[in-house]
């Protein structure tokens, strides 16, 4: 579907590309006389990011660069996905962002702040940490979330597609006291 950016790594002929196929691929390529390019690894989205994301023009991935051991990618939705340059082919980390306006939030806990923006898209912030993630499960609402509202267990989003969505907040068993998974769920 078209590279739309590359960069080079820091090892001798080594590119890497990121197209909208959303696919970010490592080449190693011989401009001597053989004048070839080979992939050597393709890079891929996490699961949470390509199952059953048919067609999913949002993650197409627009830019990438290389950092020494590390390569970035950033996708339409404004995500970032971080893999190790000489690791495995899932990201190592993924860092989510609004791409565009937020319409409501609530903070739950005083430590979350769970948002909502025009194009759907539902985020929770840990206010200690500033790590972002998005609920796992269904993607969003189709169109803009209208409001955001909770109790101890529930996160609720209403969207104006005329959707609700109900979030269960549960703790996540191996991480520490307070640390949470958000999964979401449809009424």
């Amino acid at each position: 579907m078209g590279i739309n950016d590359l960069c080079f790594t820091q090892n001798q002929g080594q590119l890497v590309t990121c197209s909208s196929d959303r696919s970010v691929k490592v080449w190693q390529v011989d401009v001597g006389g053989g004048k070839t390019m080979d992939q050597t690894k393709a890079y891929k989205l996490s699961s949470a990011d390509s199952d059953g994301l048919k067609e999913n023009v949002e993650k197409q991935i627009l830019a990438v660069q290389n950092d020494g051991d590390t390569v970035i990618a950033v996708s339409c939705n404004s995500d970032i996905n971080r893999w190790e340059l000489e690791g495995g082919e899932e990201p190592v980390e993924t860092i989510r962002g609004h791409q565009n306006s937020i319409n409501a939030l609530v903070m739950w806990h005083q430590k979350f702040i769970i948002s909502g923006d025009t194009d759907g898209r539902v985020l929770v912030t840990d206010s200690t940490t500033g790590y972002v993630t998005r609920p796992e499960g269904a993607y969003a609402h189709k169109v803009g979330v209208s409001a955001v509202a909770c109790n101890d267990k529930f996160v609720y989003t209403s969207g104006s597609d005329m959707t609700m969505l109900s979030y269960e907040i549960t703790a996540n068993d191996d991480s520490k006291p307070g640390d949470y998974q958000f999964f979401m769920k449809s009424l």
